[in-house]
């Protein structure tokens, strides 16, 4: 895996009016990241690299209270959010940002002060009650998919859902019970993910196993002590701070 952009990855940064202006395409970002399998240790060769990034508003976004959102890279794994979008993410507990808690260090492509101000919003911020339902709904996502996908004759994707739904419910089991985000799976069981994607399995063990990982996730929502999550008021509480420090320093220049 290239841990760097792109060149068409940081053309296309450079292009984009909503982001901040700065000396360098990645300058733009406040945390640029790689998110997915390449994260979570299981990926291949033919494995898409999901780059993700948060900006901070530019002045014209402070002053006209104006939010973006998120722009999509056309023909490409790369989705670039506003800082506000990717708290509302992660206070959602949404599978794709719950990684920030844990993210593995060289997936971390760039990080400024603010960007490491977000990933400590996702300590506070992601391990909630909603990621029973998110994480259930992912995994749930992606056995079907992968049923889809091996009735139309596309084994290699629908391996590929097999594993991540193994991985969602195994993940999230641990996430209910004790609060800790295992991103990475080395040492956990990355080895049998990886031979899952390749084929490598016995399709009844893994109907086994799939019921196990999903009864062991029932069990850990049903008696989970995670906190609730936070109400849009503390959600602006803890990120209109940032953002005011930040346009203190706009104006400054």
């Amino acid at each position: 895996m290239s841990m760097e952009l792109t060149e068409k990855q940081l053309e296309w940064l450079d292009s984009q009016p909503d982001l901040p202006d700065a000396d360098k395409p990645e300058n733009k970002c406040a945390l640029i990241w790689i998110g997915g399998s390449h994260a979570y240790g299981i990926a291949d060769e033919h494995s898409d690299v999901d780059v993700r990034a948060a900006t901070m508003p530019t002045m014209r976004q402070i002053l006209s209270l104006h939010d973006y959102g998120e722009r999509h890279m056309p023909d490409s794994d790369m989705v670039v959010r506003s800082y506000l979008k990717v708290a509302r993410m992660l206070r959602d507990a949404n599978p794709n940002m719950v990684e920030l808690v844990n993210l593995p260090i060289d997936c971390i492509l760039h990080c400024d002060d603010y960007g490491f101000r977000l990933l400590q919003l996702a300590q506070k911020l992601a391990v909630n009650t909603k990621c029973k339902s998110t994480f259930s709904g992912y995994a749930y996502q992606q056995t079907m998919l992968a049923e889809r996908r091996e009735h139309e004759g596309d084994t290699s994707k629908a391996y590929k859902a097999m594993a991540h739904a193994l991985r969602v419910y195994r993940m999230g089991a641990v996430l209910l019970k004790s609060g800790e985000v295992q991103v990475s799976r080395a040492g956990i069981d990355q080895e049998e993910l990886l031979a899952i994607r390749h084929g490598d399995f016995d399709p009844e063990q893994y109907d086994l196993k799939l019921l196990d990982a999903k009864s062991r996730f029932e069990e850990a929502a049903e008696h989970t002590r995670l906190p609730q999550p936070v109400s849009d008021t503390e959600l602006q509480d803890m990120v209109l701070p940032i953002v005011h420090e930040y346009a203190k320093c706009l104006f400054k220049e």
